[in-house]
């Protein structure tokens, strides 16, 4: 049934990373890597009878719906037609956990019964609230000295990716204005499908969530506070 695809109106969108088993589905929602790669680790770690699937669409694509209702409308649908009936899961890393939000509450709003929302190191819309730096400038003096280099090609890089996101951000909010003379069309690399996304969040209004949810901090991660 993957593999065939589902007939309707809405595109088919699963992604099989572990289809097999009879337990809830769990679902991962937009963001799932080259392939399903962040999500396979996990497949391979979950009981033998735990589904596993994927669900994503290209945002880039001149069809592709533009707000994040709709996007999880198209999950949604799939959801629907994959697993007509029964309890559903679903798991989000990043900015996926928006669409996976709104998709919980669209579930709940047509009846579905929803397990578990698991959200994987994303923040809420009033951003990751972060423990202040405490070590001091002879840390930091120690870190240029030993590694200069280092420390400029890795900031170089940082900032070259923040700078390729907000343009294939500008090129893609002009593109959907109507205003594209001479303007490129948006690149299909990672920025250009974090742009997508980040546009649909940017305009989305989440409303307060009757079920369960879970959320995964990185334990590396030591300037998370505790909110």
């Amino acid at each position: 049934e993957l593999a065939q695809g589902c007939e309707g109106e809405a595109p088919n969108c699963l992604v099989p990373i572990q289809p097999e088993g009879h337990l809830p589905p769990l679902y991962a929602i937009h963001i799932l890597g080259e392939q399903g790669s962040f999500f396979r680790p996990l497949g391979t770690m979950l009981l033998p009878d735990q589904p596993l699937i994927g669900l994503t669409l290209d945002l880039l694509d001149d069809a592709a719906p533009t707000t994040l209702p709709e996007i999880a409308a198209i999950y949604r649908a799939n959801i629907d037609r994959h697993t007509p009936s029964g309890p559903v899961q679903l798991i989000a890393v990043s900015q996926g956990a928006y669409i996976a939000y709104e998709l919980a509450q669209q579930l709940l709003a047509e009846g579905r019964e929803v397990g578990m929302v698991f959200i994987l190191d994303a923040e809420g819309p009033g951003g990751r609230p972060r423990r202040a730096r405490r070590k001091g400038l002879r840390h930091y003096s120690r870190r240029v000295l030993r590694d200069l280099p280092g420390i400029l090609r890795r900031r170089g890089a940082i900032l070259q990716g923040e700078a390729q996101f907000h343009l294939e951000r500008l090129r893609l909010s002009l593109a959907r204005r109507g205003w594209t003379p001479g303007i490129p069309k948006p690149k299909g690399n990672v920025a250009a499908h974090q742009a997508a996304i980040d546009l649909a969040i940017s305009a989305y209004q989440p409303q307060p969530y009757e079920g369960q949810i879970t959320v995964f901090r990185a334990t590396e991660e030591d300037r998370d506070t505790q909110e």
